[in-house]
């Protein structure tokens, strides 16, 4: 759990989506992706070992685990997501790295429980594929045989899958025949498989649980972050 931030941008990107100029990357980058995937981790993390198992990206290695704080990279270019993890709670964090602006000191700004809604938050099953497998090189259908699980059951949870309208008990279908269905979404792990993925992980299913509420929440609410 976020407890604070370290600096406004932080806090504000976090809670709005408010992308400052200084971090020297746009909504439509793969680095924007992974800082949101990343503050999601951090947000959901229980345990040191839910930070630790993370696989070394770009070179560098997965945590840095420091006197004064924590960092993991979600960039090639050195930018990282800087904090203290003490008893579950992750302090002062920060986007912090190698251009102007984002490695100044970091201040402590609380946050209430408005605070801790964040604007957007992926599903588990993103973080599974782009956090654990994909770095690893680990392919869907070799995982779900190693969690015994079927193919298609991982690719629900990673890729997402769409329901079919249905009108009377039947599919309701366009005037070529094909079947209307609903936006793609990711399906929602079952505590089964939590705890498959807990075992194969070395995580833990609270971190996992975590990261499934709060992706519903980021979906579901939008609460303005609240400074204290």
């Amino acid at each position: 759990m976020i407890g604070s931030f370290g600096n406004t941008d932080t806090l504000r990107f976090w809670a709005h989506g408010v992308l400052p100029r200084p971090w020297g990357f746009n909504p439509d980058s793969a680095e924007y992706d992974a800082l949101v995937e990343l503050l999601a981790i951090v947000d959901s993390a229980v345990l040191p070992t839910d930070l630790e198992r993370l696989p070394q990206r770009y070179g560098l290695p997965p945590v840095r685990w420091e006197t004064d704080g924590h960092a993991i990279p979600f960039s090639r270019y050195g930018r990282y997501v800087s904090f203290r993890f003490d008893k579950g709670v992750a302090q002062q964090v920060r986007v912090a790295g190698s251009t102007g602006g984002i490695g100044a000191s970091p201040d402590i700004l609380p946050v209430d429980e408005e605070g801790m809604i964040p604007h957007k938050a992926p599903p588990p099953g993103v973080i599974l594929k782009h956090w654990f497998l994909n770095p690893r090189g680990v392919k869907q259908d070799a995982f779900a045989r190693v969690i015994k699980l079927s193919k298609q059951r991982v690719n629900y949870y990673i890729n997402g899958y769409a329901r079919p309208l249905y009108r009377n008990r039947e599919p309701v279908r366009r005037m070529n025949g094909t079947t209307i269905k609903r936006k793609q979404r990711p399906a929602d792990m079952s505590v089964d498989t939590i705890l498959r993925i807990e075992e194969h992980t070395k995580t833990t299913a609270r971190f996992w649980s975590n990261l499934q509420s709060l992706y519903h929440l980021s979906r579901c609410c939008s609460i303005p972050a609240c400074v204290g």
